[in-house]
């Protein structure tokens, strides 16, 4: 049996779930909990008590989990800091591995959960005028895969690739960032009945890290908890106040 805490605080929402995974010979029984709120700057507050409840439902002791997983980014800078801290903490405190997953990716695989799509361009809000963009197609273990490398951009500088044009599906598009609907098509060149469904207020799910940290976890991608760290994408998010000086 594999048991897989995932949380994620990257976003306006805030959500944790537990995966439990019982293996018999019939085939594996996967069982997924979790709650998913908006919590706009209270990620501090309310992630906590949420995973506590989230365990005490499915009565289940933070003991028995065996991997922590956590949305890595890219997102709010302060509700990944508040995600990785707490993922950290709990990991070093029952002495498990994590696994930090990418908060584009969690999005695409659960509108696979949701919808069923195939193929799913993900945008956040980066605010000051930009996005931060991936792409997604599924593979055949169900999961979603990159198709472009993961960038924060300008609209209209959004990515498509070969690999993106060779998809033989309709596509979902899927984030806050898909505010900015008519730059992005203008800027990747692909026509709007290509895509089938636009989802402006969606937002990461632990239920989706916790699937594709299973698939990581297998893979032996799991990393000890001191080097869990979450991705910003923006390379200098604040500077340290030397840094400051340095430039005046």
């Amino acid at each position: 049996m594999t048991t897989i805490l995932a949380l994620d605080s990257s976003t306006e929402a805030c959500s944790v779930a537990l995966l439990q995974d019982r293996g018999n010979n019939n085939g594996d029984q996967t069982e997924i909990t979790g709650e998913s709120k908006l919590a706009i700057r209270q990620h501090n507050m309310v992630l906590l008590p949420m995973v506590e409840q989230v365990l005490a439902e499915a009565g289940c002791a933070l003991q028995q989990v065996d991997l922590i997983a956590f949305g890595r980014g890219p997102g709010s800078f302060t509700g990944l800091r508040v995600g990785c801290g707490v993922a950290q903490g709990l990991a070093f405190g029952i002495d498990c591995p994590v696994v930090a997953i990418s908060t584009l990716r969690a999005m695409a695989q659960g509108a696979y959960r949701e919808f069923g799509t195939r193929a799913v361009m993900t945008a956040i809000d980066a605010r000051m005028k930009e996005i931060y963009w991936g792409a997604f197609g599924l593979d055949e273990q169900q999961c979603m895969q990159p198709l472009v490398e993961e960038i924060v951009c300008s609209p209209d500088k959004a990515v498509f690739s070969e690999q993106c044009e060779a998809i033989d599906s309709d596509w979902n598009a899927m984030g806050t960032g898909w505010s900015y609907r008519e730059r992005i098509l203008d800027g990747i060149s692909i026509a709007a009945d290509k895509i089938a469904r636009f989802e402006e207020q969606w937002f990461p799910n632990s239920k989706d890290i916790a699937m594709l940290a299973r698939r990581e976890f297998e893979s032996g991608n799991a990393v000890s908890a001191e080097l869990a760290q979450p991705i910003y994408l923006r390379d200098q998010v604040v500077q340290s106040p030397a840094k400051k000086n340095k430039d005046k």
